[in-house]
């Protein structure tokens, strides 16, 4: 990946590497250049650092899968194995995170409150937008736009979004004791917005 028009972060080259892991030996030379032609051609929207990160992402989960169907899968066999890779992706931080906001709260749920406004200020840059709703003992967390589904939509790829949907069970199945969560629409499933619910248990 030394040639990609895009400025390649440590975390960006740990991404890349689990998800070339996870390929047959066969194909991860073939990855590295679907890669780096995918990077290149996104470096010419000039992103911002925050979301050239989610756009690393998204290309090594866009590669993942069509290496997978090089080597011979269908479509939606291609998709189940890149969701392996994907699901084992930050599995240990994201419980570490949570295990530590839990130890280290007074109150847990006001953490979480804390924790997800902040981070869809920082985060997730401005292919993203972001909407809140709350009362004393719940809040929803609304994704308006969608910045993973503009990357697919750009690539022909938009049946990958339910991928970016199904990481998402990675920090959700990490939440603390004390705080309730529901998803019960995305964008994906043609909503107008993902909506993230939080309550207090």
């Amino acid at each position: 990946m030394q040639n990609s028009a895009l400025s390649l972060s440590m975390v960006d080259r740990m991404t890349l590497s689990h998800f070339r892991k996870h390929l047959p030996r066969a194909q991860r030379s073939d990855f590295n250049e679907a890669v780096r032609r995918v990077l290149a051609e996104e470096a010419k929207l000039h992103p911002d650092p925050v979301t050239a990160g989610h756009v690393v992402f998204a290309a090594g989960l866009m590669c993942s899968v069509s290496q997978w169907q090089a080597h011979g899968l269908d479509r939606p066999a291609a998709k189940a194995e890149a969701l392996t890779a994907v699901t084992k992706l930050g599995q240990r931080s994201n419980a570490l995170a949570m295990w530590l906001t839990a130890l280290l709260s007074k109150d847990v749920f006001l953490a979480m409150k804390r924790h997800t406004v902040e981070k869809s200020v920082k985060a997730y840059g401005p292919t993203f937008e972001f909407g809140l709703e709350e009362s004393d003992d719940a809040f929803v967390s609304l994704v308006h736009v969608c910045g993973y589904r503009t990357f697919l939509a750009r690539h022909g790829a938009d049946d990958l979004i339910s991928l970016f949907c199904e990481w998402d069970r990675v920090w959700i199945n990490a939440l603390p004791r004390g705080v309730g969560f529901a998803r019960p629409a995305t964008l994906a499933q043609g909503a107008p917005a993902c909506r993230f619910e939080f309550t207090r248990e």
